[in-house]
């Protein structure tokens, strides 16, 4: 925040209230303390635009003998702006090229008005900025700030004496003079309405080589009424519009009223891409810094690129056959069966009904580059239905041998022979080939013969069968959503109770049960889950695991679940 010192004054004009993005705008003020014109640092500040604040700083130096100074800033986006200045004491070292900036500078003891301005397409009273959500909005143009002047009038009666002097009189040294009456103030000079004009500017050759500085001339005129002074600042326009400049500035040159000037023009070329361009003249007034005069002229300049001659090579020698280059293998962008070697099996050919089936299958790989690879080993039934074992896709790199790791659950199959067959499938999907690995056999569970043990008297005995009150509600301890290719596993439970019907007996009897567990597609068909004979004992709950690989399903949605409880007589 900027120190108040009385007496202290920094003012700020804009050469206009509104401006393209990107365009040069020039800020120009005075530094003066007591009236009189004092050399000052100035840093001159754009604030905006209004949807995204950022400060960005522009510096300059005050005159030192009027305290005037001018600098231009460039708005980088639409919107709308505040400009202001602050003036620091000038830094013990120098500033500018090539010197660095001054990194730590002490509080300001002066700042400017906050001015706006508008930044966007000129349109009649304002311009049309672009938002940035793509919209145009309407800015209009912030009106240009007044000097105001506010001379001290002093009211009296008639016949009163005169209000008293800040400074008393003193009287006169003995022997001196008084001194003459003062004469009375003058009436304040009206001031002088600066205007010119631009007649022509051309530049002689018209054509020049990039890097080369473009010569010419402008003819303008002071067409005030006076004499004046003005500041002139040329630029180039390229074919989009896009001023590059300015190139040359001239300050302060005196004009008389309606005499024609001839200012030389030396404008260098380095950096601009080759192409025809336009020239803009521009004047100022150097006391208020409002742009009085502009010409934009199209096609005036043509900027040449360099020609760099080129170097003859000597003659090549003369070419020897060449031998014809090798016929190389084409490399196959997807894979073949050709690439695929023969299995190797390393799992047991023969396994009890509820036993894991666990091992792997590996299959070697050929090819130049790697490619995509989708490995399924799958179980086929004596009635030809599939079930999926195990799984492995991904990308092959070139020689890599495919292992399908095994860990499958046999609880719930019936016993029988099942084909092993490894299918290998491409990134499309598509099957390359089916390798039939071999037999399954899966024999059944030999049960327990129990000796049969004498029953007691028949009035002794209560001879108990299970019926279906002793039954609850089944639950199923699994996940309800899945994708398709994943394990579903879980438990059904299924709670006992013993029927009030009966006597109490100390000893409650157990009774096998068949229990099989079923899944409904959304089309009707069944799928097995799992098969197992629990034993029932009234009030004790029957918990049978489950697993399923859900790459056996054959479509995907709403799958109903099935228990079917039977005796071992099936009813």
């Amino acid at each position: 925040m900027a120190i108040t010192v009385p007496g202290l004054s920094l003012s700020i004009l804009r050469q206009e209230t509104t401006v393209r993005a990107g365009r040069p705008l020039l800020i120009s003020g005075r530094f003066t303390a007591f009236g009189m014109g004092l050399p000052a640092f100035i840093r001159v500040f754009l604030e905006g635009p209004s949807y995204d604040p950022q400060i960005r700083s522009f510096d300059a130096f005050a005159s030192p003998f009027s305290g005037d100074y001018s600098i231009n800033v460039i708005p980088e986006k639409d919107g709308r702006y505040n400009v202001f200045s602050q003036a620091f004491p000038p830094p013990l070292l120098p500033t500018g090229p090539p010197f660095p900036e001054p990194i730590l500078l002490p509080p300001p003891f002066a700042e400017s008005t906050h001015p706006p301005i508008a930044v966007g397409v000129p349109v009649d009273a304002g311009v049309d900025a672009l938002m940035p959500d793509g919209t145009s909005r309407f800015l209009p143009a912030p009106p240009m700030a007044p000097i105001e002047v506010s001379p001290v009038i002093a009211i009296t009666v008639p016949g009163a004496p005169p209000a008293p002097r800040l400074v008393p009189f003193l009287p006169p040294f003995p022997g001196a003079v008084p001194a003459p009456p003062a004469a009375p103030p003058a009436a304040p000079p009206v001031p002088a309405v600066t205007r010119a004009a631009i007649d022509e500017i051309a530049f002689e050759p018209p054509s020049v080589t990039s890097g080369q500085d473009a010569t010419g001339r402008m003819v303008w005129r002071n067409t005030g009424d006076t004499t004046g002074q003005f500041h002139a600042a040329l630029s180039l326009v390229d074919p989009l519009g896009i001023p590059y400049g300015p190139l040359q500035v001239n300050e302060r040159i005196s004009a008389a009223p309606q005499v024609p000037m001839l200012l030389n023009l030396r404008l260098n070329t380095e950096g601009l891409p080759p192409g025809v361009y336009g020239v803009l003249g521009e004047l100022y007034d150097p006391e208020t810094g409002q742009r009085v005069a502009s010409r934009a002229l199209p096609g005036r300049l043509a900027v040449v690129a360099v020609e760099v001659p080129a170097l003859l090579p000597p003659p090549p020698p003369p070419e020897a056959p060449l031998p014809p280059p090798p016929e190389l293998p084409e490399v196959p962008v997807v894979p073949t069966a050709e690439m695929l070697g023969e299995p190797s099996f390393n799992l047991p050919r023969q396994l009890t009904v509820g036993q894991a089936w666990s091992g792997s299958v590996g299959m070697p790989t050929f090819g130049q580059a790697p490619y995509f690879l989708d490995a399924r080993l799958i179980l086929s039934d004596p009635g030809g239905f599939e079930t999926g074992v195990s799984r492995v896709a991904g990308v092959i790199q070139p020689g890599e041998t495919v292992l399908v790791p095994v860990s499958f659950d046999t609880f719930g199959y019936q016993p029988g022979d099942y084909g092993i067959i490894l299918r290998v499938i491409d990134e499309d999907g598509f099957l390359l080939l089916d390798f039939p690995l071999g037999l399954l056999t899966m024999v059944a569970v030999a049960l327990e013969v129990l000796p049969e043990v004498a029953l007691p008297a028949p009035e002794e005995v209560l001879s108990l069968v299970p019926t279906a009150d002793m039954l609850g509600i089944p639950a199923v301890v699994a996940p309800a959503t899945i994708e398709l290719g994943q394990l579903w596993q879980g438990d059904i439970t299924i709670p006992t109770s013993y029927p009030a019907r009966l006597p109490e007996v100390p000893t409650l009897p157990s009774y096998p049960l068949n229990l099989a567990l079923d899944l409904e597609s959304p089309t009707g068909v069944r799928y097995p889950v799992g098969q197992a004979q629990p034993s029932l004992t009234p009030g004790k709950t029957i918990t049978m695991p489950f697993q399923l690989d859900t790459g056996v399903l054959g479509e995907t949605g709403g799958y109903n679940v099935f228990a079917e409880v039977t005796d071992l007589a099936g009813n």
